[in-house]
């Protein structure tokens, strides 16, 4: 990080759109503290540690440590409290006074720096910027008393923590107590325990401004301050801590130097590509200039007629013909140039690593074919598939890099930079889809980041025959007018791809034909050399064999090496099958590799040597061994995600090779592209004056004409620029939002750095729009977005009643009944602004709408807006309807929560052995009841409830759970979003006849005891099509716990799950228990991906819980990434107070598990049942499990289980004995819940 920092204050000026900083001129960051001088450099101002022999701090602090702040008088006040805090302002920072720094920053200085970080930093999903501004201004609060005691001044950690805990608590007091004394108080805890994404953002904005300020005072004080560099190294804990510090984002130091940067290092880059990029200035503005069209800064619309406009456009059609003349002045793209989303400089670089395929070796077209052929000839010899499907051939012209499957609806698509649908990028087999088709099919072009994210995203080049192959596959079932399932098709299809690569079959026919396959390449070794030749360390990392690797190396420089095997001699370290992107995050071994016995050693690797090969290993034990730091190397590589995102996360410098950029950039560099292009920006800058100019008229016919003559022109000169560029590097892709988010540079080969020289500071071009090679925008478009958005909030502003125009809208839904009567929660008083309390206004609404609830039906719609409430009772014949971006936001206030009994099943509350708060929302004894939505949202708000519980705040009481129903009947949830739940998100218990349906569930991964839905006691049960991230179990079936549980005797039945998403590294997809003392039977779970949990299903029972888990079947399941596939455990000891019968043992029987893949597992099972009560009738059937590179020893660890397997892979343990082929049970029948038809309302 040092060598970053250090390397880099000279000049941090950057402008590109997805930069964390904003755009920034350094001196609104050169900041200067006259205070803080002046009290620094007073003779009576000693700087030591207040903690021990500060001026300031004898008279308050005790022999003992202790403090002892005289109580506050009743004129005690906030003034009080300010003037106790202005010593924050003389007293500076300790570190600074040991160093012998002048004038050194007062710990105020500091504080507010840090809220200045908090202020301008991006929107980071999970994080609340406001509470980082207030958690950075109180941090070091407590200081005003104890002073900085640091490191040096020998106080231990914890009497620190006591002495600031103390000192907190008098200044609180001495505030008067209260809210803002208590908000102070928990900001400045939840910062010392690290307890929440902002305290660790806040705790990495600490960091920052310390060795920011390190860097000033070295530039302006020639100071040698490494040891703060150190200090911080690698301990950075958020992505935007380490993007500022390590990916040179800090916009830092005086603007002069800046300038004086710019002037001596730019010439030496000029001729190679860097001066093109930010030469780019005379843009289309100086375009139209030279083609004499008037295009005029924008006026009002008494100043510019619609007349006006009509003649510029004339004008403009007649001075199309100058537009090739004025190009030949505009500065063409490098095509083998780098183009720079961070800032590098390669000066730094000591250390080079490489990727292989398609990074070191160039391969043909041919290779998709090859590719496509052997999956094909697998899918229908081993799949099934048709034989008329060996007719199909690659198409190279039809997949590009960066398309998105759609699962669902088997579309194949191209998504734009902020997550939409593009209009001719749309295909249901080879088909393109209309706008008209794309409208029925998905409503709407734009799927939004978290819709996007259960798309599939076909991102390499080896993607290219996947989605071939698949838009191929999904053809022949609409040509055949045969039913299919798209993700069938897609997982096929994957296997099929998957079986080629990891069987051999790609690497053994390559290098059967090199010559076919491979592209020679004479400047790579060049390059490699030159490197070698600066003293540069390389390193070649790989998921590829060795002997492919070694083969392909071998053709590729034989000619010029002349040894054949001397490829190896530019490698200071080669690894192979590194099966990244795991690498980055896992802490594999590395293994030593004998070529000649295709064997691996089981000796500890503990350094490399260039004469040897490895396998596996992590990047852990990789920097351990190499002593490389991280900001001094950098890694090519062309895959997105398993190359360059583990790197980047890491520290590493990335580069991104996209071979097909340099087409894109002949391309753009055709005079008849760029005349296309600049006749299209000019339009459509005509267009946003005409928009800007009558959107307040009414349109005549003159109006009109000259709207569609525009609109016409534009889409003439749009089609032609698209019919150009066919890649997906586009300025408004997800792909080139992914090469933003994740590379550090890009280019199309990794030679291109030959044409720089290795002292070049490669720096973002200021004036980049979304890709840094692509044409730029003029001003006077922003200008445009800018006016419509002032008209589109005046317009807003002036709308009639929300009310009215809340139930003229008419939205259509799904649901088990309709209402007759309809209201808006605004007709109740309620405000939606975040801030004012509406629960007073949610009881209203339903105690006065429940009359009419028997007259039909009521529904109680929530519009766009944010609705603070705490809980609230919900009443029978009733529909909660919460529109599209409208969110009820849970309060934090646990005065809004009623305490309640808790459940008879369970006799405590779940985390204590006292009462419970209410839930969110509740119910108790309804009848038809809908809580639904067109994607609304429920914001738990769960931090404040995690950070109390995790500090023991909650003594005998439990928290709020989202929504909970009970002893209720015909219950629907659906088409709603929920996140940051203080505890489980949906628990109906005691109901019967219940569905949950589309319903989005997201919560922090390690947020405490999370769990998504949680059926519990319920019969005739129907949750699908649900997505959930959780911290815990995303499904957990429940019945009661222990002798509570026995007692009351209601078991879960009935239960249907299909077509769920989960994520939850710590826990289960699909938990049985552990509280099933009730009874869990009837489960039925099908269709159900499951992405990096810790198991898939779980059973956990313990002794005492009585009860049983039989009847359980699962089927079509595909998982990746995850600890145990099948995990049940007779050992889950939690149990509620004592009373518990040790001799109420739990039956465990009949579970049936078939047709299931799995991949990357740690173990496939884990199965403990009790031994003098054994878990019996296990079925497991068609199962494929491939295993991690680490798996454990002992694959399946059985004990006291008994039952059968067939065609299960790898082999079960003996306890489940490989059976004549036979297919596991389910069921045939329905219950009845999946029978349910529902209706068609609107609210």
């Amino acid at each position: 990080m040092r060598n970053v920092m250090i390397h880099h204050r000279v000049f941090f000026c950057c402008t590109k759109p997805l930069s964390i900083l904003p755009s920034l001129s350094p001196p609104h960051l050169h900041l200067s503290y006259s205070a803080a001088a002046a009290a620094a450099s007073s003779p009576n101002r000693a700087i030591h540690c207040m903690a021990n022999d500060s001026p300031l701090s004898q008279p308050l602090t005790g022999g003992d440590g202790s403090v002892s702040v005289p109580p506050p008088s009743p004129a005690s006040s906030a003034i009080d409290f300010l003037s106790l805090c202005s010593r924050l302002k003389t007293t500076p920072r300790a570190g600074w006074g040991k160093r012998d720094v002048k004038n050194p920053e007062s710990i105020a200085d500091h504080m507010y720096r840090m809220g200045l970080m908090a202020l301008i930093s991006s929107d980071i999903p999970g994080v609340n910027t406001d509470t980082c501004i207030k958690m950075a201004i109180v941090h070091d609060i407590a200081e005003a008393i104890v002073g900085d005691i640091t490191p040096s001044c020998g106080i231990p950690k914890k009497e620190k923590n006591r002495r600031e805990s103390e000192a907190l608590e008098h200044m609180c007091k001495l505030l008067g107590g209260g809210e803002r004394a208590e908000e102070i108080a928990e900001l400045w805890r939840e910062y010392e325990a690290n307890a929440s994404p902002e305290a660790k953002v806040v705790k990495d904005f600490d960091k920052l401004e310390l060795i920011l300020q390190a860097l000033e005072y070295e530039q302006e004080q020639g100071k040698d301050l490494e040891e703060f560099f150190e200090s911080t190294a690698g301990k950075f804990q958020t992505d935007i801590g380490k993007a500022w510090a390590e990916e040179d984002s800090l916009p830092i130091i005086k603007s002069e130097t800046v300038s004086s940067f710019s002037k001596s290092h730019l010439p030496s880059l000029s001729i190679f590509g860097l001066a093109t990029i930010t030469s780019t200035e005379p843009t289309l503005a100086n375009l139209a200039e030279k083609c004499a069209v008037a295009i005029p800064e924008f006026s009002s619309a008494d100043d510019d007629d619609i007349s006006k406009i009509r003649h510029e456009f004339e004008l403009a059609k007649q001075r199309f013909i100058n537009i090739p003349e004025a190009l030949s002045s505009m500065p063409k793209m490098n095509p083998q140039g780098i183009y720079v989303n961070k800032n590098l400089r390669l000066d730094n670089i000591q250390v080079y690593g490489f990727d292989y395929d398609y990074t070191l070796a160039h391969y043909s077209s041919d290779l998709q074919s090859l590719i496509y052929d052997l999956a094909k000839q697998h899918m229908v010899n081993e799949f099934r598939y048709p034989e008329s499907c060996m007719k199909f051939k690659y198409d190279p012209t039809f997949p590009i890099r960066g398309l998105y499957y759609d699962k669902q609806k088997g579309c194949l698509m191209k998504l734009d930079f902020f997550g939409s649908i593009e209009p001719d990028g749309c295909y249901f087999g080879r088909r393109k889809l209309s706008r008209k088709e794309l409208e029925n099919m998905y409503g709407t072009r734009h799927m939004g980041r978290e819709q996007a994210r259960v798309l599939v995203g076909l991102m390499d080049f080896f993607c290219f025959s996947e989605a071939c192959l698949i838009a191929d596959m999904v053809q022949y079932f609409v040509d055949a007018k045969l039913e299919f399932d798209a993700s069938y098709i897609y997982n096929d299809v994957n296997r099929a791809i998957q079986h080629v690569h990891r069987s051999g079959l790609v690497h053994r026919g390559i290098l059967a034909d090199p010559t076919r396959y491979l592209l020679k390449n004479g400047q790579l070794l060049r390059f490699l050399r030159s490197l070698k030749d600066k003293g540069k360390k390389l390193f070649l990392m790989t998921n590829s064999p060795y002997h492919f690797v070694d083969g392909g190396m071998r053709y590729l420089m034989e000619e010029s090496f002349g040894l054949r095997d001397s490829w190896r001699d530019l490698f200071d370290v080669v690894i192979a099958k590194a099966n990244k992107p795991e690498f980055y995050t896992s802490e594999h071994p590395f293994r030593c590799y004998d070529e000649g016995r295709d064997t691996l050693a089981f000796t500890k690797v503990d350094s490399f040597h260039p004469d040897k090969i490895y396998y596996h290993g992590c990047l852990k034990s990789f920097l351990q061994i190499t002593k490389w730091r991280g900001p001094e190397v950098i890694y090519f590589g062309d895959h997105l995600f398993s190359d360059l995102r583990g790197p980047s996360k890491a520290g590493w410098r990335t580069v991104a090779i996209i071979h097909e950029l340099e087409r894109e950039i002949h391309i753009q560099n055709e005079n008849s592209y760029r005349f296309e292009q600049a006749k299209f920006n000019i339009i459509q800058e005509l267009l946003g004056k005409f928009h800007a100019t009558v959107s307040n008229n009414q349109r005549s016919g003159t109006c009109q004409s000259l709207l569609d003559e525009l609109n016409m022109e534009r889409q003439k000169a749009r089609e032609i620029v698209r019919s150009y560029v066919v890649t997906d590097t586009g300025q408004e892709s997800a792909f080139s939002y992914h090469i933003h988010q994740y590379a550090d540079v890009y280019t199309s080969k990794p030679e291109n750095f030959m044409f720089y020289k290795p002292e070049a500071w490669l720096h973002v071009p200021y004036d980049i729009k979304i890709m840094p090679h692509h044409v730029k925008m003029t001003r006077t478009s922003f200008v445009i977005v800018v006016v419509l958005a002032i008209c589109s909030f005046q317009m807003m502003e002036s709308s009639p009643d929300l009310a009215n125009k809340v139930k003229a809208n008419n939205i259509q839904y799904d649901a088990i009944n309709c209402r007759k009567h309809s209201a808006v929660i605004t007709e109740f008083g309620a405000v939606g602004d975040g801030k004012t309390s509406n629960t007073k206004a949610f009881k209203e609404a339903i105690t006065k709408l429940a009359p009419k609830a028997a007259d039909g039906g009521v529904q109680l719609i929530v519009p766009p807006g944010k609705w603070l409430t705490g809980s609230f009772n919900l009443t029978s014949h009733f529909t909660l309807f919460i529109q599209k971006d409208a969110t009820i936001l849970a309060s934090q206030d646990e005065s809004e929560y009623p305490v309640v009994a808790p459940l008879p099943s369970y006799g405590q509350g779940r985390d204590a052995a006292g009462p419970t708060f209410a839930s969110l929302i509740s119910g108790t004894n309804l009848t038809d009841v809908v809580i639904t939505g067109n994607n609304g949202t429920i914001n738990g708000q769960g931090k404040y409830w995690w950070v109390k519980y995790r500090s023991g705040g909650f003594k005998n009481i439990t928290r709020p759970y989202t929504l909970e129903l009970v002893f209720s009947k015909d219950v629907q949830i659906s088409n709603i979003t929920i996140v940051d739940s203080p505890a489980w998100n949906i628990h109906p218990v005691y109901c019967t006849n219940v569905i949950v349906k589309g319903v989005t569930i997201l919560a922090p991964i390690d947020s405490p005891n999370t769990d998504g839905i949680n059926p519990d006691s319920c019969t005739n049960t129907l949750i699908e099509d649900c997505f959930v991230v959780s911290g815990d179990d995303c499904i957990a079936v429940k019945s009661g716990w222990d002798q509570f549980g026995i007692k009351v005797g209601m078991p879960t039945q009935q239960l249907s799950i299909r077509r769920l998403t989960c994520i939850s590294p710590d826990s289960a997809g699909i938990a049985l228990g552990s509280e099933m003392s009730g009874g869990i039977k009837d489960v039925r779970m099908e269709d159900i991906t499951l992405l990096q949990t810790q198991s898939a299903i779980r059973i956990k029972t313990a002794v005492g819980r009585g009860g049983y888990v039989k009847d359980i079947f699962a089927r079509r399941f595909i998982m990746k990434t995850m600890k145990y596939v099948f995990w049940m455990s007779g050992a889950y000891n939690q149990h509620p107070a004592s009373g518990f019968d040790p001799k109420a043992m739990p039956e465990i029987t009949n579970i049936n598990y078939r047709d299931m893949t799995a991949d990357n597992v740690t173990q496939p099972a884990r199965l403990d049942g009790f031994t003098n009560d054994p878990f019996t009738k296990i079925c497991m059937s068609n199962i494929n499990i491939v295993l991690a590179a680490e798996p454990k020893k002992l694959l399946w660890n059985c004990t006291a289980i008994s039952g059968v397997s067939s065609k299960v892979t790898p082999k079960p343990c003996s306890l489940l004995p490989e059976n004549a082929p036979v297919d596991c049970a389910f069921p045939v029948d329905k219950i009845p819940i999946e029978s349910v038809v529902l209706n068609k309302c609107s609210a």
